[in-house]
């Protein structure tokens, strides 16, 4: 097993305290493998909610956060909001991100345009390659729409789904 996502979207991200949720990541941090990483999964609607916990995860060694769009005001979540919330998280985040478009849980899609914008403010990081160093950047994760992209250290590639059901 590659490693692990503490505090997902299938209930103990919603479910627990936050001294809970720091306890579950402290207890997987500390017991993985040598070769392992560690997602802390940070879905917040308040921005300096997220930022403040994506701090604890980087001190509690988490080696990425994966973040979930503010969904509470979901109407009022445009592109252009959404763009200013998750790059002012990778600019102050200790941890690499991945972003999870997840419009069931939250209400809000990524946008592919959003996704294509994004990817070029990832670019822009200072780091270019998916290591597992400290420094702030961005990455992709998801479906956005009825597109499936995926970032690399250089290219952002975004294409139909062969199908619709199942997994990518």
């Amino acid at each position: 097993m590659l490693g692990y996502l503490a505090l997902g979207s299938n209930g103990e991200n919603r479910s627990l305290t936050e001294e809970e949720k720091l306890r579950v990541l402290d207890t997987i941090a500390r017991h993985k493998g040598a070769r392992q990483v560690v997602m802390a999964g940070a879905t917040y609607d308040a921005q300096r909610d997220t930022e403040r916990f994506l701090e604890q995860a980087a001190g509690l060694g988490a080696d990425f956060g994966l973040v979930l769009s503010p969904g509470y005001f979901r109407r009022q979540m445009t592109d252009e909001v959404l763009y200013r919330y998750f790059s002012t998280l990778a600019d102050g985040s200790p941890l690499p991100l991945l972003l999870y478009n997840a419009p069931g849980f939250c209400g809000v899609t990524i946008s592919p345009a959003l996704v294509g914008r994004l990817a070029g403010y990832a670019s822009r990081s200072p780091v270019s390659d998916v290591g597992l160093n400290r420094r702030p950047n961005l990455r992709m994760s998801g479906c956005a729409a009825d597109l499936r992209c995926s970032l690399n250290a250089t290219t952002m590639r975004c294409e139909e789904p062969a199908s619709k059901g199942g997994s990518p």
